[in-house]
Formats: structure tokens, sequence, C-alpha cells
């Protein structure tokens, strides 16, 4: 009998012998149920580690990305949207001037890895706020809460490039 530890998947990603029969595992970002394994891969990319941590600062940040695996391309958004690998390729600091969410990720260059874990940071710049804050990072707020009670307000400065909302609770 096998015993295996389990680990973190991506959505709808499956984890796996790399073939029928082999003693190697490996990550599958197309499950097959009921039929053979293909297409495996190693692992997932390491995280991204973010210099400054996410929150509210009184002057302009710069925010330095890095990865472990000295191969890994480090791609970011700073509209809220998720990386993808034509996303901006980081290669110096990222200065913060305004209120941004930056997103970023780690994609391989080698072959047999995934692209690793999202790293989101909302980072307020001279934002003051009298109640407490939740950051909600999303390119659709309506599929998250279309029955989830709450109601959404666009801001008066929210732009083409940043979802920035005022939520409410709505009495149910």
């Amino acid at each position: 009998m096998d015993q295996v530890p389990i680990q973190k998947t991506a959505q709808n990603h499956s984890a796996g012998r790399t073939t029928d029969g082999a003693l190697t595992w490996g990550f599958f970002p197309n499950p097959t149920p009921n039929t053979p394994n293909t297409g495996a891969y190693t692992n997932y990319m390491p995280p991204i580690t973010v210099n400054v941590p996410r929150g509210f600062y009184t002057t302009n940040q710069s925010i330095s990305l890095a990865c472990v695996d000295p191969t890994a391309e480090i791609r970011y958004t700073n509209d809220g949207s998720e990386p993808t690998p034509t996303s901006n390729l980081y290669s110096t600091p990222i200065s913060i001037t305004s209120t941004t969410v930056i997103r970023a990720r780690a994609f391989p260059t080698q072959q047999g890895f995934l692209p690793g874990w999202i790293s989101t940071n909302t980072y307020f710049i001279n934002e003051n706020f009298s109640l407490p804050v939740v950051s909600l990072s999303s390119t659709d707020f309506n599929a998250i809460f279309a029955n989830g009670g709450l109601r959404i307000f666009p801001t008066s400065n929210t732009s083409a490039q940043t979802n920035n909302f005022c939520l409410n609770r709505t009495a149910k």
C-alpha cells in the first residue's frame, strides 16, 4: 500500500502518478479521471517574496519582487488582474505613488514546472478610513458576490484600470 502526503494543487488540477504504475508523482493541469495519466508536471514554481508588506503608507513605496528559483520569470499586474505569461516582466523595483494592487507570479522557463501561486498585495497610499478596510482584488466582483448578500458601489475615484469598491452588507 502506498502512502503519499497530500499537496496543494491549483483549482481544477490534480496530483497522481506520472504514468500508470510509475513510482514518481506529479501534477496535472488537465485531470484524467478513470483514464491513464499523461502530461505530468514535477511541481509548481516557488512563491514570490515581496520586500514591502501590504498595508497603509503615507509615502510612496518601492516594491521589489523575488523568487528563490533564479530561472523564474516574474510577471506582475498593477490593475488587480491575475498575472499571465504576457503580463509585465519584473526587472526593477515597482514605484507605487497611489493606492495600487500588485499581483505577481513566478512562471517557469524550464520544462516540467507549472506557474507558482499568485502573490497579491494592496498598498494604500495616503488613504484615511475611520472603519476597518477589506481589500478585494478581482476582475469580476459581480461573480464573487452575485448571491452573497453584498451590494457593491464603485467609488468616485474608480478608473478603468483599478477596481476600488465600497461594500455594504444588505439585510436578508
